[in-house]
């Protein structure tokens, strides 16, 4: 759920106020992406690309 600290803080940031069948190309530096402590694969200090459909809202 974005705003509730379940997801990375860019993902917050990037989707605050779209609405209902937009898409987001979100270009996260690593601080508010994964910080120094990224998922296995990703790199420390990656910058995280993601297209993000919004399909519903609650």
């Amino acid at each position: 759920m974005i705003g509730r600290g379940n997801v990375i803080a860019g993902w917050d940031r990037a989707l605050a106020g779209r609405r209902v069948g937009s898409r987001v190309l979100a270009v996260i530096p690593a601080k508010p992406a994964y910080g120094a402590h990224p998922p296995k694969g990703l790199a420390p200090g990656a910058t995280v690309v993601s297209v993000l459909d919004i399909l519903a809202a609650v």
